[in-house]
């Protein structure tokens, strides 16, 4: 079973929003999406262990509507004109057909079960909150069924809600070298179990799973996790889930000594952020944090995985496993090779204060022994170079249980599946959580657009609009006419996309999906026609402008700069000359970027009214639909 699916109405800063889960999600968006709200409601419903969430006051989304400023009357005893209500819907999914009749993990959530138009059945938790006018909160807990409507809503079903709470518990990974170690307990005296963190600011810190150092057992067969029990395992791994799931066994006494002995190392670890610990005392402490780590998430199925020896099994990425994530870490094969052949001191410093975190978010909570986590991974490229973040990457990918991540990095973007992303695009009235579907894109084009964007451009990911260009010479005009009209395209969040080598088609369908704006430049000769004629359809009629010369060149020696051409031609005299032979010559002696940046050069010194108006009036068109986008 794993999270497919959450539907919010009215939360925090939230309106509404409905985000698809995978098993590795991997959320990126402006500041202004709903971020902090999100993976607050998260982890108020999941990580409190098995106590039902009760809806708070500073739960309901406020409007400047909803307040009564003049009050003449001091006896009235109401504080908001309306009447609000929270709507929360967390849809899970079992993960092979059929497993929730048959595992008795999953049958403790009888009846909760809804079989569902695709044979799959789901569990719809639904989580009302009402306030009324003088303040009052009320919170409903119940189920639905396929159509949206209260399962046995006659029937009490809080041990159904408390079965489900207890195994899909949620962790938060997150930085804690900012400074607070502890977990801040908020909320009424009579709801001390419900952890609250300040999520008013953008906080850095969460990323993806564990691995129990048992990878080399499985390989990837897929998107989907994986619901394999350990009913087909081998004696050994039978009394490792003696161990895990509390039995009484030698190691219990291992573990509470380890408990005992790591929270010292760990936060001299966030207090110094690993910089003044030993190597010696480093690698003292990575075997009880490896053996801590195999102890809480050995339980967990190796999602996305085939056991050993089973039919089907891959030896190494496939040619459609390469085209999605570009960047692998096939080099390991699980966390152990990882830290055992790296012999990287950062990477064993980061694992520790993951493990730091994890422990942190740990204290106080009583973890089912059938319980498959989820793990939230909040801006891991917080304070990491490049380099480091993608080692910490390898560690974090490799764990396998389900992950949603944050992030801002394009590099990690890279190394995701294109279908694990989600792209949050604020609107008026909402936030529209935007997905790749690569069954519309064949493989030639997923081929390009890995190529084009998610390895030479993946920040192109995080912009708002896209201004399709034929080559380097567009860009540098583009770039710096947009400076001379006083236009930061960076600032603006518009990125210029070459698309001359990967063609126009891949790139638009990618941008329409992802919910960018995009605006298609092309020449005026036969080629800039076809890309012309295969971007503008219908309502994209607007989105493509076709230069009204040949080329470029042409372009700009028509609309004002010709006197720069004819001054780098490389002769005294031109009136002998063809427009074409000037243009030519010109390009021989400088190239046709360097004609760009000469062109450029003469605009600056004449000003604003020299740029050509085309030109203007696409920059002003995308900034302004860039500005709508936010």
């Amino acid at each position: 079973m794993y999270l497919e699916r959450i539907e919010i109405t009215g939360y925090r800063g939230i309106s509404r929003l409905t985000v698809n889960f995978n098993n590795q999600t991997v959320l990126i968006g402006e500041n202004s999406w709903g971020k902090s709200s999100l993976l607050r409601l998260l982890w108020c419903v999941l990580g409190n262990g098995e106590v039902p969430y009760e809806f708070v006051e500073d739960d309901f989304r406020k409007e400047v509507s909803d307040y009564q400023f003049e009050r003449y009357d001091e006896e009235k005893q109401t504080k908001y004109l309306h009447e609000k209500d929270i709507s929360v819907v967390l849809v899970f999914r079992e993960v092979v057909l059929g497993a929730a009749l048959k595992d008795s993990r999953l049958q403790r959530l009888y009846p909760a079960w809804v079989r569902c138009r695709d044979s799959y059945s789901r569990v719809f938790y639904y989580l009302h909150g009402h306030m009324n006018c003088n303040g009052s909160v009320f919170t409903d807990h119940s189920f639905l069924d396929a159509n949206g409507d209260l399962l046995n809503q006659h029937v009490s079903m809080m041990k159904q809600v408390v079965s489900l709470l207890a195994l899909n518990p949620l962790f938060r990974i997150r930085d804690r070298r900012r400074g607070n170690h502890g977990l801040d307990f908020g909320g009424d005296a009579d709801n001390t179990f419900r952890r609250e963190q300040d999520y008013g600011s953008e906080s850095t810190g969460y990323q993806n799973g564990f691995d129990n150092g048992d990878s080399e057992d499985y390989d990837y067969s897929g998107d989907d996790v994986s619901e394999t029990s350990f009913n087909t395992a081998g004696a050994d791994d039978v009394g490792r889930k003696n161990q895990v799931f509390g039995r009484k066994s030698g190691q219990q006494k291992a573990l509470e000594h380890i408990r005992q002995k790591l929270p010292k190392f760990l936060k001299s670890m966030i207090v110094s952020d690993g910089e003044n610990v030993a190597d010696t005392l480093l690698s003292e402490n990575l075997d009880a944090i490896n053996t801590l780590l195999e102890h809480y998430f050995s339980i967990v199925p190796p999602l996305s995985r085939t056991a050993r020896g089973s039919k089907g099994r891959k030896t190494g990425r496939d040619i459609q496993d390469i085209v999605l994530r570009p960047v692998s870490n096939e080099a390991f094969g699980s966390v152990s090779k990882l830290l055992n052949h790296s012999g990287k001191r950062s990477i064993k410093i980061i694992l520790s204060l993951i493990v730091a975190s994890f422990v942190d978010d740990l204290e106080g909570r009583k973890i089912d022994s059938q319980a498959r986590p989820i793990v939230v991974f909040e801006d891991i490229e917080s304070r990491l170079h490049p380099t480091v973040l993608m080692n910490i990457w390898n560690l974090v990918d490799l764990m396998p249980i389900q992950k949603i991540v944050t992030t801002n990095s394009g590099d990690l973007l890279s190394a995701v599946a294109l279908s694990d992303i989600r792209r949050m695009c604020k609107t008026v009235s909402s936030v529209e959580c935007r997905f790749i579907d690569e069954k519309k894109f064949n493989s030639d084009e997923m081929r390009r657009i890995a190529f084009h964007i998610r390895i030479n451009r993946p920040m192109s990911l995080f912009a708002r609009a896209w201004i399709f260009v034929e080559g380097e010479t567009e860009i540098w005009l583009l770039n710096e006419f947009a400076a001379i009209l006083g236009i930061g395209l960076q600032a603006e969040g518009i990125r210029l996309v070459e698309y001359a080598q990967c063609g126009a088609g891949p790139l638009i369908k990618l941008a329409n999906q992802l919910g960018i704006s995009w605006h298609l430049l092309a020449d005026g000769d036969e080629a800039g026609v076809k890309y012309a004629r295969s971007a503008g359809n219908g309502d994209s009629d607007d989105c493509v402008t076709l230069l009204p010369s040949v080329d470029i060149e042409h372009f700009l020696y028509d609309f004002g700069f010709a006197d720069v051409y004819r001054q780098n031609c490389g002769v005294s005299s031109t009136h002998n000359l063809s427009r074409n032979k000037i243009i030519d010559m010109a390009i021989r002696r400088k190239s046709k970027p360097g004609m760009a940046l000469a062109v450029v050069d003469e605009a600056r010194r004449r000003g604003k009214r020299s740029i050509p108006h085309l030109f203007q009036k696409i920059l002003v068109k995308v900034k302004s639909e860039a500005n709508n986008r936010h």
